[in-house]
């Protein structure tokens, strides 16, 4: 072995690994782990022994799995995923036994090379230490939690003044009566409207506010019933959209796939994101077409991509950067009641799943709204 290697570049040296590459993995402050065709540990960073608390010679030939112990269940779905995307990189979150006896958080991300013959050669592991990760998380969501207290207390603040306003406008209505000429009614009218809209857009914010405070409620559910549920719920108004006729046959104005993905995912959070896109689409049709709608969804081997697609009005182009922006709307749109939190909610809900979400669009021909979910389901530990 060259002599200026280190005794842990040495090691995996005489292994066959090229020389470069042994100082890479030996020197490396990244967690860095391989192990050989029977998951036994052959490589071990300087970064990984100073995350476990182990020198590298302690874990040669040591089962890779000992680091976080998966029940044998996990251990075979974690490979016959790894055999099924041809080893392609998988993440999930666990916690490892660092030598102190201290438990320790961690996000592995695992790696596999196969033979022809569809049998493991060498495994590839890098452990990310999720400790500060989570300590800053807890005191963002605490923050969060601030932010939620003073917003309620903003809208209560501002609900109560609103509903007193509303109130008196009804009051003089009815105290005057007969005696309410045209022009006078027209300023009630406005003044109830307005306030009207004002709460409408109080109680967006306060859900607004609320988006991420509270822990996701993360389950396996088929993404089919929800959406079902939501087509079910949005009935009356497809119904005045479409037209009696057509809506007795939805396949003249509503595209679905085949078939829906099982999703490990908030199954409200999702609801909510396909009622706001839908009932868009629908409030935002051209009177002079047939409402048409698609839903569609495509796997990709580390999400799934969806897209909601509809012939309404659309937008201009100068429109779209502000979208996805809170109380923002389409100046095409100003004579459709709405207070244009839809789209912020929605991209709310997808950013707090990780996921991305955004919109293509032309004026006089629809919209599509694309968002992808990353598989969240990787949580195998």
């Amino acid at each position: 072995a060259p002599p200026l290697l280190s005794a842990s570049a040495r090691h995996y040296w005489r292994l066959g690994v090229p020389e470069q590459l042994a100082v890479l993995l030996a020197e490396s402050g990244e967690a860095i782990i391989s192990a050989d065709s029977q998951a036994r540990i052959a490589l071990v960073s300087r970064g990984a022994e100073k995350l476990l608390g182990y020198c590298a010679a302690d874990l040669f030939g040591q089962p890779v799995w000992q680091l976080w112990q998966p029940r044998s269940r996990d251990r075979r779905r974690l490979l016959s995923r790894l055999r099924r995307e041809n080893g392609s990189l998988q993440h999930f979150e666990t916690s490892v036994v660092r030598r102190d006896g201290a438990r320790l958080p961690i996000r592995v991300s695992i790696s596999c090379g196969f033979n022809p013959s569809g049998w493991p050669v060498t495994f590839l592991v890098i452990l990310q230490d999720l400790a500060a990760q989570r300590a800053v998380e807890a005191r963002l969501q605490q923050r969060r939690q601030e932010l939620e207290s003073y917003v309620h207390l903003i809208t209560h603040s501002l609900k109560t003044p609103l509903l007193s306003v509303q109130g008196f406008a009804a009051l003089l209505r009815e105290e005057l009566g007969a005696q309410l000429n045209k022009e006078h009614a027209h300023f009630l009218d406005r003044i109830q409207h307005n306030a009207a809209v004002m709460e409408h857009r109080i109680l967006d914010l306060f859900e607004f506010s609320r988006i991420g405070v509270a822990p996701s409620q993360r389950e396996w559910f088929d993404l089919g019933e929800t959406i079902a549920g939501v087509l079910e719920d949005l009935a009356a108004l497809a119904h005045a959209a479409s037209g009696p006729s057509s809506f007795s046959n939805a396949e003249s104005w509503l595209v679905l796939p085949p078939r829906w993905p099982r999703l490990f995912a908030d199954r409200q959070a999702l609801r909510t994101v396909f009622e706001n896109l839908l009932s868009n689409a629908i409030k935002y049709r051209r009177p002079e077409v047939p409402l048409r709608l698609e839903i569609g969804w495509q796997e990709q081997p580390a999400g799934h991509d969806f897209w909601v697609r509809d012939n309404g009005m659309g937008m201009p182009a100068e429109f779209l950067p502000k979208a996805f922006e809170l109380f923002q709307r389409s100046p095409q749109a100003h004579h459709i009641a709405g207070t244009g939190a839809g789209l912020a909610i929605v991209r709310r809900l997808i950013e707090n799943h990780q996921g991305t979400v955004r919109l293509e669009s032309t004026p006089g021909a629809g919209t599509t709204v694309f968002f992808t979910l990353p598989k969240l389901e990787l949580l195998v530990g």
